[in-house]
């Protein structure tokens, strides 16, 4: 069992700046939860023709999403379907649900305080990165509610004005400068979904599957400890986070450490701290 100390005091105070974690808790009530996905899977199947047997009670275990997930992948990989992530994603209706990209009927464009509260303390330096495992973006909006952006600006200013979004390894070549907020989705984004969709619409089928592979949701991905999406020195998005939590602590908002692959991760270094 992890020790989980509180001591948020240290996340204004302490010496090092924390690594933030967000699970799905944190898009409560206004992303769609996994539930909601689950609920889809069965008219999902009717649309890529496919079909999975049922158990009795299998659908109401939490992992049955990505097990229901790794199968389907199976069978349109078996059919040779060379877009069979984008394919899924669009079934489950991850394209087409507005909530997805925080556009709903909530203050502020989507966002609620605990966005902007993450939003201001990244205004203010407080964060040395910003772990997302969720695949909407209410996050992001919560960072434009306070005045980022996402194309860098002309004028420099004392604190953050910039925040960019890391996928894969491939993508975070670069590190961010201090005007910069970094923000890494390891789980994939339904933005990206939603840009491979309009490659795929114009013909561009290679960066679409590019882009659509980049969402994780079969069960062995989520098990893997250093995920397919690496480098070409052949480092992950997680090597970055090892090497975080190597020296910063770690807050956690809305995260159930269900993950194993990240708990591992955590643990290698028995010096990580941990904050609610």
């Amino acid at each position: 069992m992890i020790n989980i100390p509180h001591n948020f005091p240290s996340l204004r105070n302490g010496p090092r700046k924390p690594v933030l974690i967000c699970g799905s808790g944190m898009s409560n009530r206004l992303a769609p939860s996994l539930a909601d996905v689950k609920e889809q899977c069965v008219d999902a199947e009717r649309k890529l023709n496919c079909s999975i047997p049922r158990n009795d009670g299998g659908s109401d275990k939490p992992e049955y999403l990505y097990e229901w997930a790794e199968q389907i992948y199976q069978q349109l990989q078996d059919r040779q379907e060379p877009h069979a992530k984008l394919k899924i994603a669009k079934a489950l209706g991850l394209l087409d649900n507005i909530a997805w990209l925080g556009k709903v009927e909530v203050p502020l464009r989507g966002n609620w305080p605990r966005h902007r509260v993450i939003a201001r303390f990244a205004r203010e330096k407080r964060w040395h990165a910003i772990w997302s495992l969720n695949w909407d973006c209410l996050l992001e909006v919560g960072l434009e509610s306070v005045g980022f952006d996402e194309s860098p600006t002309l004028i420099q200013q004392p604190w953050p004005t910039t925040y960019v979004t890391y996928i894969t390894a491939e993508d975070a070549k670069a590190s961010a400068d201090d005007n910069m907020v970094t923000v890494y989705k390891p789980h994939g984004c339904v933005k990206a979904l939603i840009t491979a969709q309009e490659e795929y619409n114009k013909g561009n089928h290679e960066q679409a599957k590019s882009l659509a592979e980049r969402f994780v949701i079969t069960k062995p991905e989520l098990e893997e400890l250093e995920p397919k999406f690496q480098n070409s020195t052949g480092r992950s998005l997680y090597f970055r986070l090892h090497s975080h939590l190597e020296s910063c602590p770690l807050v956690s908002i809305g995260w159930s450490v269900s993950e194993d692959y990240l708990v591992d991760l955590a643990s290698l270094d028995s010096h990580v701290s941990f904050l609610t």
